[in-house]
């Protein structure tokens, strides 16, 4: 091989001097930037992402579910240029997807909440605010542009949840998100051994381990206190928010709390957290506007049925209210009635 051979070969990168451009240059998959984000976080905080509930059954099943999947393409169809475009619940979208909402995200980075929002409305797709997040609504509403959902959860204090769906409302939140899958709760065992629990109860390891990660906790001791920004008096007092937002989840929801937030709601409705056909028919019969077939990524649900079990995976089914239980079934798990 000759010199000018060799040259065509080579192509060097032009330095990068932001640490993000580098390490985003040199990810190419999703595992890439999972292992990207592992380096920089201590290990509590990554066990918090991707841990699950106790023995984490259900997350190991649920990436098996995933890889029993198949994809069996048609040839000799012209796919020269494709267009992802579609609807979802009434509004264009870039691509089928909406991004789902997490909560204490800015323990994670930084910026937190906004940064997914603004990566949401870069990409032309929704984005979904927690109830439990650290970025209030209205500071999400009033920096970002996009198609905002938000998500509730139906907690012990009703007027709470009332203020909540009026404050989304009167943001501009064009969905609300319902999560109905967290009446009773796993042990997250790993969080439990680093102490992220709620009081925090951390151990000596894991501060050790926060101290090795210098670029993570600067940004944090830096940054305003990371708390339940959604809750009122999250500013006067952090820890107290967060202590009455953890005692908030309600084991007493029923079907007639739902009935409720459908009244209460003017726009799209979707539920989070059915994985039972008989779930999702009578939700249909409800009046709600699409179903999220989930067991909420395995974070409280020890061994739970795997949501595609029932179906190929799909962030969200648009349901047909009108439909009887059988169609509607059918409708949402993609079979035919029989």
């Amino acid at each position: 091989m000759t010199p000018d051979e060799l040259r065509s070969l080579v192509r060097l990168r032009r330095p990068a001097f932001s640490q993000v451009t580098r390490t985003l240059s040199r990810c190419v998959t999703i595992a890439d930037l999972q292992h990207a984000a592992r380096r920089r976080w201590p290990q509590g905080v990554a066990d918090y992402v991707d841990g699950g509930a106790d023995a984490e059954i259900s997350l190991r099943r649920n990436r098996e579910a995933y890889e029993r999947w198949v994809l069996t393409p048609s040839v000799l169809v012209d796919v020269d240029a494709v267009d992802t475009r579609t609807s979802l619940l009434g509004k264009d979208c870039a691509l089928p997807f909406a991004l789902a909402p997490t909560g204490y995200t800015r323990m994670m980075h930084a910026d937190g909440e906004l940064a997914v929002a603004r990566a949401a409305a870069a990409a032309d797709i929704p984005y979904t605010l927690s109830t439990m997040a650290t970025t209030s609504l209205e500071d999400v509403a009033r920096t970002v542009p996009g198609d905002l959902w938000f998500q509730l959860y139906v907690w012990r204090d009703r007027h709470l949840v009332t203020d909540l769906m009026q404050r989304a409302h009167d943001n501009g939140y064009r969905v609300l998100m319902l999560t109905v899958d967290t009446a009773v709760t796993g042990l997250r065992t790993r969080d439990a051994h680093h102490g992220f629990t709620i009081p925090p109860q951390l151990s000596a390891t894991t501060l050790v381990d926060m101290a090795r990660h210098p670029w993570w906790w600067g940004r944090l001791v830096t940054g305003e206190p990371i708390t339940f920004a959604n809750i009122p008096g999250h500013d006067q007092d952090p820890s107290g928010a967060m202590e009455l937002a953890a005692h908030q989840f309600d084991a007493s929801v029923t079907w007639e709390d739902l009935d409720t937030v459908r009244q209460q709601w003017p726009g799209k409705l979707v539920v989070k957290g059915m994985t039972r056909p008989d779930d999702v028919a009578r939700a249909a019969r409800t009046g709600v506007d699409a179903v999220v077939l989930s067991n909420h990524g395995c974070w409280w649900t020890p061994a739970s049925v795997v949501a595609s079990t029932w179906r190929s995976p799909s962030p969200a089914e648009p349901m047909d209210a009108s439909s009887d239980a059988r169609t509607s079934m059918a409708s949402a798990l993609g079979v035919n009635e029989e």
